[in-house]
């Protein structure tokens, strides 16, 4: 018994603050009867394959804009969830014509600013030349493929973790007010005053995921209508990664085997399904990318994986600063002092990345306590807003019966 206590005070040194202390000194103890050899390398054995098993179920998310005229460069690291954005769009036959999206790198307050506008357009043909008023309008789509994307993991009951997508709040589609008949082929080349936003406007860009689609077939092998029951088998090659889709019924229940998914729901559905797949990428082959991909990946230490699963698990402070400091890809944001119900004259401006889960969850929101988080400002970058609204989602998803509020000045 000396032994081990001996080994507990080497462990004991590596370890962050007395909650972990107590917590690690718990499960220890109840370890130590089957314990049989060296406790060194049983702990090490131990790590390795809760590493190995939390990398295999954690599958990061990742973003991208890209310029239609470049995807076969992203072709293999990306899949983009809209493939027919980067071919030519139709024009309309009305008066407002959609004609360009574009991707704008800007503050979010500045990006605001900007759907307000209106912008001038000109094009030379034939030695006449066309001018036009455009408007913009915030692009939606993106957005919207978030909340499927949500629903998705939710209903194959994957573990949800906060969806880090800064670039999806950052197009617009540009409209023009009126287009004259003799110039509808040439709409491409339009060319647009954006005046100050010239430096910070990418044209004919769109949004690639590495999330990978398709379609499947499902066999109906099965159906109870008295409790209005529908089984269907979707063969798989990796049944445990794949993620059915499945939009006008409700998933009761999945089984995963082998090479197949069973999935049971409330309706009868054609044989053609939807498929989706988080596809694996190394992200050192962005380095030398316009836009750098940002997901949902996060680390956490050996400890933390076991109390995330523990029902040892409390809500502590120690728990809000690992979860900030897990996601390693936001470095301008500094946690430094929290309080609870405490006065404060300024709440930074910031949106709840939650809010498309949160509406299908019952959460009281009336009289709940105010967790205020005070944050240094390390750096003003201009995704600094975006990335203080993911950390306070991140925590308000964890503590739901706090108001999250995050302050980056304060006296």
């Amino acid at each position: 018994m000396d032994y081990i206590n001996e080994i507990l005070k080497e462990i004991m040194k590596n370890v962050k603050n007395d909650e972990d202390v107590n917590f690690f000194r718990e499960i220890s103890t109840g370890m130590f009867p089957e314990i049989n050899g060296d406790f060194r390398k049983i702990l090490k054995d131990i790590s390795d394959n809760i590493d190995e098993l939390y990398l295999d179920s954690k599958k990061a998310i990742y973003t991208v804009p890209v310029n239609a005229e470049e995807l076969a460069e992203y072709r293999e690291i990306v899949f983009p969830m809209y493939k027919k954005d980067a071919e030519p769009d139709q024009i309309a036959k009305r008066k407002n014509v959609f004609f360009r999206r574009i991707y704008l790198d800007v503050s979010y307050d500045n990006m605001e600013n900007f759907g307000k506008e209106g912008f001038k357009g000109e094009l030379l043909l034939d030695g006449k030349l066309y001018k036009m008023n455009i408007y913009s309008e915030k692009c939606e789509k993106y957005c919207q493929k978030e909340e499927e994307l949500l629903n998705v993991l939710k209903l194959n009951d994957k573990e949800w973790e906060v969806l880090y997508t800064p670039y999806s709040r950052r197009f617009f589609d540009l409209y023009l007010e009126e287009l004259p008949e003799e110039i509808e082929k040439y709409i491409g080349e339009i060319s647009v005053n954006y005046r100050e936003y010239n430096d910070h406007v990418y044209e004919n860009y769109f949004l690639a995921w590495n999330i990978e689609e398709k379609t499947v077939l499902a066999d109906k092998i099965k159906s109870d209508t008295k409790n209005q029951t529908y089984c269907y088998r979707i063969s798989s090659l990796n049944p445990e990664k794949d993620l059915v889709n499945v939009t006008d019924s409700r998933i009761k229940e999945l089984e995963r085997k082998e090479h197949d998914i069973y999935v049971y729901i409330d309706s009868l559905k054609d044989k053609n399904w939807e498929l989706w797949r988080i596809n694996e990428i190394d992200s050192e082959r962005f380095e030398n990318l316009t836009f750098k991909p940002l997901g949902n990946k996060k680390t956490e230490d050996f400890i933390s994986r076991f109390k995330n699963d523990s029902d040892m698990r409390v809500r502590s402070e120690s728990e809000i600063h690992e979860i900030i400091a897990g996601y390693e890809n936001i470095k301008s944001l500094k946690l430094k002092e929290m309080t609870l119900n405490g006065y404060t004259e300024k709440i930074a401006d910031s949106f709840d990345m939650n809010e498309i889960f949160n509406k299908k969850v019952k959460i009281k929101r009336k009289n709940r306590d105010k967790l205020n988080l005070y944050f240094e400002v390390k750096e003003e970058g201009r995704y600094l807003r975006d990335e203080l609204s993911f950390l306070l989602s991140c925590i308000g998803y964890k503590y739901p019966e706090y108001e999250v509020r995050g302050i980056t000045e304060w006296r």
